[in-house]
């Protein structure tokens, strides 16, 4: 009973593996081709399908920044030049021997011009190409003129990309298999099985004319519908860009590929693939390097380098050459500097030194090597394929920018342009209707977004950036262009600025004076909106100050990593620069730092530093009303504060008095005006009294201080605009007493005092913002009942405007205004080491209901602009008065 059950068992096992190899069978031989053929139709594929950038609008409704979904579209030019069935059509026909157009041989000594005609000719009439290539006679399959003329086309249009003349049988199986539709190398045994036949080409591949000639035309018609998409203004533009991509795809692989073959060539001759002092021998590199006879180039470096070469001992020039550890002096190298006078290159070349550079001794060795030689001497056929291979495919190369989505679904899925090498990636492209017909300084305050990464780049582009960025879909999409969505991409969100451009151009133009630095920002009272922003110098290009501004800083950067540099160092990495085939932005500029560094000497770091410091104070790239370059103190401005702070902490009232006279001031800091005994609270704001204010920081403190800025939103981000914020530990730190007159270590920029204004203007917090919704107000400045201590510093600052007051001169119209405000005047060590002021006015209008707060300052300005006592706060008085007018008038209101 048991030997039969087992017997049964064993013969089950028997048949379910017959089964299993007779279907392995089926599916090996005969429906092989049907599974391939459905392989590649029932295929999907997913794809990013990307988000649309929100849209900037001003409060006026006016679009400043519209960006729309797009691709950018990249080619792998070696799989489009093997895959594309125009050229596949077009290789065969001449590979086959078959006759041109109007009955002429192709023959090789037109070149690949004659290949070029025949693709274009393919292109306008497709049909009359796929009946040319697929009426040839099978049997031309075996008898083709794969290493003759034909190869020698194939390989003019396609270099070593391709395929080598060797190869030419793969290529043919190549284009057989893409005219086959199959999108796989045809296989040997078809080959054969084709060479047999009697028939046409296109019954060999059991494929039709009609068949062939309606997937060669949607092909052409999708290429060409991109190329359109993507800005090309006629087909013929399409297709030679898609031919210089080839050709670029050629010079990369072959700069590799060279690399390679120096490299084999140094090892076999010295053991490293790298030709330099140290993986090669000192003594055998100046062997190799001295019948090169490579004279100095002039430039900084090699200039530095021939000089120390000249103070070096006596035996090293007696070998003539110089030692080669100078250009990669190590840590701790003691060798003198004595400098690098004019003379290095002349003296060097008298003295018969010469370079030993190693980027320069390689190339020119390898030069040397190579000459006469054509790669296929060095390199056997297995390697030169096996480089080649390597690299090719292996890039992709851009074809334009900008696609939308519609045309975005004829490159992807399967069977479409991807198939043939093409590429998306998802991202947006701006409205250049928009963003270039805004004046310049509207340009600066909106700000620009990476190509790469489509990250928002300065201003409030940079600002807003995770409120405008959407969030990119996802599809499945099919051969047939079918797409399911798996996640629908999620716009960014549309955003409305609190300010219209109409208004800024008017500031601009009446309000900033021309050529000067200047910075404005005005802030509705009642609801924190920014309704004007004015800045100077203005710039006559936003992109070219923008990149002033950021090569400026890219070079600050650059001039702190050389400071913790030593000399060894320094010319360690300069050597390693030299090598590089390609620097980026970054290591273009470490390069010229580091070697005016080798060429100056440590002290050039500093000079630069005070140099680019000077040109920040006046350049165009910063919108002074929300940023400014270097330091900028308050000054005055922040006395209200600290009287305000006084009053609420109860350490003055409002009948404080203090004698500011010659025996009474300390005298710290800044000396005061000796403003008469007696001097109240409304007094020391209107005359602006610095001994007043020492004695209130003293009793308040630097921590009280720094907690009453913190609450009135000094540190706190504006919504819209990317500000500066004064670090905290540069206020914690400070002498309270300095702090109280707005000096030491503060920051502020025009924006955040007019916020400041607005807050005393209000009685509670009042914090500015650009991009909505607007914030709340905040928490009352002052305990409930004591309001009198707000009306104590707003009389303070009324008196400013007054007769008598720190900007009396100016009175008549800031009165006629009704404006309460605080001068200030911070003076400074500037960029360049001289004193510089700054010169505020804020403050705001009217005084007895307040609508508008605003600030103005004059920062950078040199004590020598206006006279001997320098620019003073009262005379930004004016430019504020304009710019109440402007704002007032725009928003709608008058109350004078």
């Amino acid at each position: 009973m048991f030997v039969r059950r087992l017997g049964l068992l064993l013969l089950a096992l028997l048949g379910g593996a017959c089964v299993i190899v007779l279907r392995l069978w089926w599916v090996q031989f005969v429906a092989a081709e049907d599974i391939q053929r459905r392989a590649v139709t029932l295929r999907s594929v997913d794809v990013e399908l990307p988000a649309a950038r929100g849209s900037i609008i001003d409060a006026s409704g006016t679009m400043l920044a519209r960006d729309r979904a797009s691709f950018r579209v990249q080619v792998v030019p070696s799989t489009f030049r093997e895959r594309a069935l125009l050229h596949a059509l077009v290789d065969l026909e001449v590979l086959l021997g078959a006759q041109g157009s109007g009955g002429a041989a192709v023959d090789g000594d037109s070149g690949s011009r004659d290949l070029y005609g025949l693709r274009e000719e393919g292109r306008i009439a497709p049909r009359s190409l796929v009946r040319r290539v697929l009426s040839l006679p099978a049997s031309r399959v075996g008898h083709g003129r794969l290493d003759g003329v034909g190869g020698v086309l194939c390989v003019a249009t396609g270099g070593d990309l391709l395929r080598a003349r060797s190869e030419m049988t793969y290529r043919l199986r190549q284009c057989l298999g893409v005219v086959q539709g199959r999108g796989l190398v045809f296989r040997r045994a078809d080959l054969a099985r084709v060479q047999d036949q009697e028939g046409t080409v296109g019954d060999a591949l059991e494929t039709s004319i009609d068949e062939v000639s309606r997937r060669l035309e949607t092909e052409i018609r999708i290429v060409e519908e991109v190329g359109e998409a993507i800005g090309h203004e006629t087909p013929y533009d399409t297709w030679t860009a898609l031919d210089d991509l080839v050709q670029r795809e050629i010079r990369w692989v072959n700069r590799y590929r060279d690399a390679e073959i120096v490299s084999l060539l140094s090892l076999a001759k010295f053991g490293s693939p790298v030709l330099k002092p140290g993986p090669v021998p000192a003594d055998e590199y100046l062997r190799v390097a001295r019948p090169l006879d490579l004279s100095f180039p002039d430039d900084p470096v090699s200039r530095d380098v021939a000089w120390r070469s000249l103070q070096a001992s006596e035996d090293l020039l007696a070998g003539r050459l110089p030692d080669p550890s100078l250009g990669a002096s190590r840590r701790g190298d003691q060798l003198d500097d004595p400098g690098s006078p004019a003379d290095a290159l002349e003296q060097a070349d008298a003295g018969g030194l010469r370079d030993l550079d190693p980027v320069r001794v390689r190339r020119e060795w390898a030069r040397r090597e190579l000459e006469g030689r054509a790669a296929g001497q060095i390199l056997s056929p297995r390697q030169a394929r096996d480089i080649r291979n390597r690299y090719r495919g292996g890039r992709a190369f851009v074809f334009g920018e900008g696609a939308p989505a519609e045309v975005a679904l004829r490159v992807i899925g399967p069977g479409r342009l991807q198939a043939i090498g093409f590429r998306l990636v998802p991202g947006f492209v701006r409205d250049p209707k928009v963003h270039r017909s805004l004046p310049a300084f509207a340009q600066q305050i909106i700000g620009e977004v990476t190509r790469r990464g489509g990250k928002g780049a300065l201003g409030a582009e940079a600002a807003l950036d995770a409120r405008l960025a959407g969030v990119d879909g996802l599809a499945s999409v099919d051969r047939d262009g079918g797409m399911v969505l798996s996640r629908s991409p999620a716009d960014g969100e549309d955003v409305t600025l609190s300010f219209s451009v109409d208004v800024l151009a008017r500031l601009q133009q009446d309000v900033v004076p021309p050529g000067v630095p200047f910075g404005l920002a005005v802030v509705d009272v009642r609801t924190g909106a920014v309704v004007g922003l004015g800045s100077g110098p203005q710039p006559i290009d936003a992109e070219a100050a923008r990149t002033a501004r950021s090569d400026a800083e890219e070079e600050r950067r650059e001039i702190a990593f050389a400071r913790g540099l030593e000399r060894g160092e320094i010319l360690q990495t300069l050597a390693f620069l030299a090598e590089r085939k390609a620097l980026t932005r970054r290591e273009r500029m470490r390069q010229f730092v580091l070697g005016r560094v080798a060429q100056f000497g440590p002290d050039w770091l500093g000079g630069r530093s005070r140099e680019l410091n000077v040109a920040d104070a006046g350049s165009a790239g910063w919108s002074r009303g929300y940023e400014l370059p270097g330091h900028c103190p308050p000054g005055s401005v922040f006395k209200a504060l600290t009287i305000l702070l006084g009053l609420r902490e109860r350490e003055i009232d409002a009948d404080s008095t203090f004698d500011c006279g010659p025996d009474t001031k300390t005298r710290r800091y800044h000396t005061c005006k000796g403003h008469g005994p007696a001097l109240g609270v409304r007094g020391a704001l209107a005359k602006s009294c610095n001994e007043f204010c020492y004695q209130v920081g003293r009793r308040v403190g630097t921590e009280r201080l720094f907690a009453f800025y913190k609450q009135l939103g000094l540190l706190d981000q504006v919504p819209g605009l990317p500000v500066q914020r004064t670090p905290k530990k540069l206020i914690v730190s400070a002498d309270a007493e300095n702090l109280a007159i707005g000096g030491e270590s503060l920051h502020c920029v025009p924006v955040r005092a007019a916020g400041l204004a607005a807050s005393i203007a209000r009685g509670r917090v009042v914090r500015p913002w650009v991009a909505g919704p607007p914030l709340p107000v905040g928490e009352p400045i002052v305990p409930a009942g004591s309001e009198w201590m707000l009306r104590v510093v707003r009389e303070g600052m009324e008196g400013v405007c007054r007769p008598g007051g720190t900007a009396g001169r100016h009175a008549p119209d800031l009165q006629r205004l009704r404006v309460a405000a605080k001068t200030g005047t911070a003076d400074h060590m500037g960029p360049g080491g001289e004193e510089v002021h700054e010169a505020w006015f804020v403050g705001f209008a009217p005084a007895d209901a307040p609508r508008l707060a605003f600030a103005v300052v004059l920062p950078n300005a040199r004590a020598d602009q206006r006279g001997a006592k320098g620019v003073e706060g009262a005379d930004a008085a004016p430019y504020a008065v304009q710019a109440l007018q402007i704002c007032a008038d725009a928003m709608g209101i008058r109350w004078w």
